[in-house]
């Protein structure tokens, strides 16, 4: 019983499996809604849509998603720094993800 006072995770079999679908699925959802508006940016996905309109559809699902990324996607720009900004915005999700699966073997 002290073990569940003193973390509470603990305190029921059902609450970190539930804490964790829920923090998995929210990341699904921000990692998504970014990588569409970079695929976008790369010509890969979504033509027949601008990418300000592909940007401003996701908008409600990336909620600080208020950078450098965010000017290139409603500028309508096109060229190499659009495609730069996508591939950056790619690799460092990618990292990310990479980073937070191989945390545990450290």
């Amino acid at each position: 019983m002290l073990l569940a006072t003193a973390n509470p995770l603990n305190a029921s079999e059902l609450i970190f499996p539930t804490l964790e679908v829920l923090h998995i699925a929210g990341f699904a959802v921000l990692v998504g809604t970014i990588a569409m508006v970079d695929f976008r940016l790369l010509g890969l996905g979504l033509k027949r849509q601008k990418v300000s309109e592909v940007a401003r559809d996701l908008g409600p699902w990336i909620v600080f998603h208020y950078t450098v990324h965010r000017r290139i996607t409603l500028s309508e720009a096109n060229g190499f720094g659009t495609k730069a900004v996508a591939c950056t915005s790619l690799a460092l999700w990618v990292g990310i993800v990479f980073g937070g699966i191989f945390i545990a073997f450290d």
